[in-house]
């Protein structure tokens, strides 16, 4: 007797009408009577339950039973999956006299490691729904697990490469060296020769380290990059990894194992991933998440991919990953009374060059330290991007920057046109000078406009309707006066 998607049969807590049907089962196993003649003489028939998670089944079916056998059947290897496609190779659109299937085979195997047999055939089905050739093994695979013919990476082109330095430069200033690593990224994963050969690789599109002070533009260089690539800002997605500090808190990014509260949601980071497989993914704050947590991270880095608590896989391939954080920022120091406090751990008077290295040197200790040293393997160290700290000499430009976004607003929302006399621009440079505010970063700049500019720009054009304003700075205030 074989029955089929056992694990639907039974509830976490059973109901009495499931309660015969478990005990049944029980007798069918305990008191199967054994043949006594035939050339099965000695043996039992045999009761098979077939589940897709082990983990629904209740455990006092099996465990410590001598006579239950826990059989796991894995996903089709490679020779498994080239038989399967010898075996279905008419099949398939456009196989019948157009390719050969030596010229596909080796693609074929290598793309779909992790498919089940299910996943197999329902590829095969897609193949005609979608009218794509077997021959084009990468552009049906995409189509199957993103559901899209359109490739965002496809837009690319060596114009839009060359004209990127300038866009991303002008959106987060005083990272010059950030912008030419994300380039170089960005670059491979167009070009797409690779170390595999000819075979397409199933490894992200690109993996980065950003690490440097807080507030100097690494979660905006990501968004920049979101932009320029996938030409939608809803492509981003951050996960704060400080909410990850405990173990149990992996659930969260995979979902709940069999049986569990929430097992039916999934994970919020394999769900993220079947709904918008072409994304940029930011992990922010890396270090703060639990060492177990990051484990989950080889399988991403190595076979781009990871199965959720509800047994499907999800695919990293078409996915930009970025992780930031602040090691090497600060340090607890021991003060006089016995207290500690947060001292900043970097040299002001070091060059951009010094500090890089400041920086990735802390990066390889921090990985040293949680005994996690293989994940820095897999993500590359010169994959880490330092990034420098706030200079006096980009205070203009990131305060300008700001100041203009002050004006785009107003005169998209009032049609109204806001200036800013040079006092108040050397007000700006002048409070933004302080080490408080150099220590916070682009972040500091933006709180002294925000403090100190946008309250009496808003009073102002809410006092006069319609009219322009200019914003000037005297005695150490700020002023707006009406012009028009």
């Amino acid at each position: 007797m074989v029955i089929d998607l056992a694990d639907r049969i039974f509830a976490e807590q059973q109901p009495v009408e499931e309660r015969g049907l478990l005990v049944a089962m029980q007798l069918v196993m305990d008191e199967a009577v054994r043949h006594t003649t035939g050339t099965r003489a000695g043996m039992r028939n045999a009761f098979v339950l077939v589940a897709p998670v082990l983990g629904q089944i209740p455990t006092w079916l099996y465990r410590e039973h001598p006579l239950v056998q826990v059989v796991g059947v894995g996903r089709p290897d490679r020779p498994e999956r080239e038989a399967f496609l010898a075996r279905q190779w008419r099949g398939f659109f456009g196989a019948a006299g157009e390719v050969p299937l030596a010229d596909v085979l080796d693609a074929f195997a290598a793309l779909t490691d992790g498919m089940s047999f299910w996943d197999l055939e329902a590829l095969r089905l897609a193949s005609h729904h979608e009218q794509i050739a077997i021959g084009e093994t990468r552009k049906l695979l995409d189509v199957f697990r993103h559901g899209t013919r359109e490739d965002p990476w496809e837009r690319l082109s060596v114009d839009v490469l060359a004209q990127a330095r300038g866009q991303l430069t002008r959106q987060v200033m005083g990272q010059e060296a950030a912008v030419d690593a994300v380039l170089d990224v960005l670059t491979m994963a167009r070009g797409g020769i690779g170390l595999d050969g000819a075979r397409p690789s199933p490894r992200p599109k690109g993996v980065l380290f950003f690490v440097g002070p807080t507030g100097v533009g690494k979660t905006e260089l990501a968004k920049a990059v979101t932009e320029l690539v996938f030409h939608d800002p809803t492509a981003f997605a951050r996960f704060d990894m400080s909410e990850y500090a405990q173990e149990h808190a992996a659930e969260r990014l995979t979902g709940a194992p069999p049986s569990y509260v929430g097992y039916e949601a999934g994970g919020q980071l394999t769900n993220r991933m079947k709904e918008r497989p072409f994304s940029l993914i930011l992990f922010d704050e890396v270090e703060k998440a639990h060492p177990r947590i990051l484990d989950r991270f080889l399988q991403i880095l190595d076979d781009g991919r990871l199965t959720d608590g509800l047994g499907d896989t999800v695919y990293f391939g078409q996915a930009f990953l970025i992780f930031t954080s602040n090691i090497g920022s600060t340090r607890m120091e021991r003060q006089p009374d016995g207290t500690e406090r947060v001292v900043s751990s970097v040299d002001p008077n070091l060059d951009a060059n010094s500090l890089g290295e400041h920086y990735r040197l802390a990066v390889r200790e921090h990985f040293l330290r949680i005994g996690r040293p293989e994940i820095l393997g897999r993500i590359g160290e010169e994959r880490i991007v330092p990034f420098d700290r706030l200079r006096e000499l980009h205070i203009d430009g990131i305060l300008g920057k700001f100041l203009r976004g002050i004006s785009e607003s107003a005169r998209e929302k009032y049609s109204v046109d806001v200036t800013f006399e040079p006092s108040l621009l050397e007000l700006g440079r002048k409070e933004c000078q302080h080490a408080a505010v150099i220590a916070l970063g682009g972040r500091g700049i933006r709180n002294f406009v925000q403090s100190r500019v946008l309250a009496p720009i808003n009073r102002a054009v809410l006092a006069n309707p319609g009219r322009n304003l200019a914003v000037a700075a005297l005695d150490g205030r700020v002023v707006v006066e009406a012009t028009r």
